[in-house]
């Protein structure tokens, strides 16, 4: 077996934390297309609270494990939520107010605007 040194060991530490992290960006530009087009807006840079919150765990949650709804140990039985748009429930509910419907004529997303009415 060949024996590692602390910097050989530091160095391979940093690079896999890398890759996490090179990950984490691109599951969260894929996410928030999801998110998008689950919302029929588009978002620029600073992200809506709730916009946010989602983002954010949808990038830490195990995607295997969104519509689970119970699991059983003895014989193995795992239930799933039957969803269509692919978010979790408690994700959706997060993006519902932001939520913007989609025009027979128009099929592009809109820009968000925060507070129109001000």
């Amino acid at each position: 077996m060949m024996d590692m040194d602390q910097k050989q060991i530091k160095d391979l530490l940093a690079q896999a934390r890398e890759e996490k992290e090179e990950d984490k960006t691109r599951l969260r530009a894929l996410y928030l297309e999801q998110i998008e087009d689950y919302c029929n807006l588009s978002f620029e840079k600073d992200l809506p609270a709730g916009v946010a919150l989602a983002l954010d765990e949808l990038v830490k949650t195990d995607p295997s494990r969104f519509n689970l709804t119970s699991e059983k140990l003895s014989d193995m039985a795992v239930t799933y939520n039957a969803t269509t748009d692919g978010l979790p429930d408690y994700i959706q509910a997060w993006l519902n107010p932001y939520r913007r419907i989609y025009l027979a004529g128009n099929k592009r997303k809109r820009p968000y605007i925060a507070n129109p009415r001000h």
